[in-house]
């Protein structure tokens, strides 16, 4: 738990727009992660950040607003780096740009949810119930009457 004084001082700091830009940039920009933009980049705890961007208002719209950008430029950034090896032969230079492809790709899905199709995991946990049933419909025995034969015998003939 943070000190007193540093929960002021993060108060304080937070109040100014500046340096809420300043994060922000840090994180689309310099594709630093939370924990990074805020110890290193803009000298804050982390311990107050976290929580501070995700209290489910506007900053943590701001956030998320922030990492569909970062999605949107790792798949603009994969579709450079599949082009730069279009017309590579050399299979090692080819695997590389894959993995870096397949890398971004999936960055993307996860910070880009809607629009590049991870979905979230909002069912994790959930119930589900199962019911079996007969959709056939309910089996009913129905009396069938034999058929009525004509008598005949050995030497006659039926017409």
């Amino acid at each position: 738990m943070p000190r007193l004084k540093t929960i002021k001082k993060f108060d304080e700091w937070k109040r100014d727009p500046k340096n809420v830009d300043e994060l922000f940039r840090l994180i689309v920009e310099e594709r630093m992660s939370l924990r990074d933009a805020a110890i290193e980049g803009v000298k804050q705890p982390y311990t107050l950040v976290y929580p501070w961007l995700h209290d489910g208002g506007e900053m943590q719209k701001r956030y998320e607003a922030a990492l569909a950008a970062m999605a949107d430029d790792l798949m603009h950034e994969r579709l450079k780096i599949a082009d730069s090896v279009r017309k590579s032969r050399n299979p090692v230079a080819v695997s590389a740009a894959k993995l870096a492809c397949e890398v971004r790709e999936q960055n993307a899905r996860s910070w880009g949810r809607e629009r590049y199709g991870e979905a979230a995991d909002a069912m994790r946990g959930a119930t589900v119930v199962i019911q079996v049933a007969d959709l056939r419909g309910p089996q009913v025995a129905l009396p069938v009457a034999a058929p009525a034969l004509p008598d005949v015998t050995d030497a006659e003939q039926v017409e």
